[in-house]
């Protein structure tokens, strides 16, 4: 009979102690150390290496320097530069701006005029040709004429209805006094206001020895749009 002989309890209990560190070694061990943290002289060395300058010249840069990780609130801000805080919220009026909107004229009733002295419409048209011989001169052929009509501002301007689906406005003859992007504001020799839809109507306008006929439905824009707009060919009239 043989007898298997006990180890110590001393030498068996160093064994799996061996085993164990082993095992905990290869399970829970990283496979690398983590780095060393880096000081802040050690920091400023590895940049002033990295970048080939001198090391005083990122002390000079980073010393005395206060780095805010959270941004300090604006009145805070405002209190340490002693300025006043500019409140975004509050809307600061253009210097260019008339102080009369285009809703407080509606309300006002000023885009329903009824009725204006004819006198003064005569006055109107007066100014208006001035601006007309310095844009349009003395054109030598239609065509050339054509063009500077179509983009010329006809606020002013002394027309006659010569053509419309409505009947009542033929026959109209008067000086624009507002132009809108669908129809004409004229005043007539009664002294009355009159609205005429460009689509259905056709305007002569005579200037010098020129006369021009405007067909409302090629100048369906405003006076602004219209003079930066080029006018292109239409196939029909």
């Amino acid at each position: 009979m043989v007898k298997r002989k006990r180890s110590s309890s001393g030498s068996g209990s160093d064994a799996r102690s061996a085993d164990q560190s082993k095992g905990d070694r290869s399970l829970y061990q990283p496979l690398y150390d983590p780095p060393r943290a880096l000081k802040h002289s050690d920091a400023l060395t590895l940049l002033a290496k990295r970048s080939g300058e001198f090391l005083s010249l990122w002390k000079a840069r980073v010393e005395g320097k206060v780095l805010h990780l959270n941004n300090p609130p604006p009145e805070q801000t405002s209190l340490l530069l002693d300025v006043n805080q500019v409140d975004y919220t509050v809307r600061v009026p253009c210097s260019k701006f008339s102080g009369l909107s285009n809703t407080t004229a509606k309300r006002l009733g000023l885009f329903r005029v009824r009725r204006v002295p004819y006198e003064h419409a005569l006055e109107f048209n007066s100014l208006w040709l001035e601006y007309a011989r310095k844009v349009l001169g003395s054109p030598k052929t239609h065509l050339n004429a054509s063009k500077l009509v179509a983009m010329l501002d006809l606020q002013g301007s002394l027309v006659e209805v010569v053509r419309s689906n409505c009947a009542s406005y033929v026959g109209t003859v008067g000086v624009i006094l507002r132009e809108t992007q669908n129809g004409f504001d004229i005043v007539d020799s009664t002294s009355r206001v009159k609205f005429i839809l460009k689509n259905s109507s056709v305007f002569r306008l005579d200037y010098g020895d020129w006369s021009f006929f405007i067909f409302g439905r090629h100048i369906t824009a405003s006076p602004a749009a219209r003079s930066k707009s080029k006018l292109k060919p239409k196939g029909f009239l």
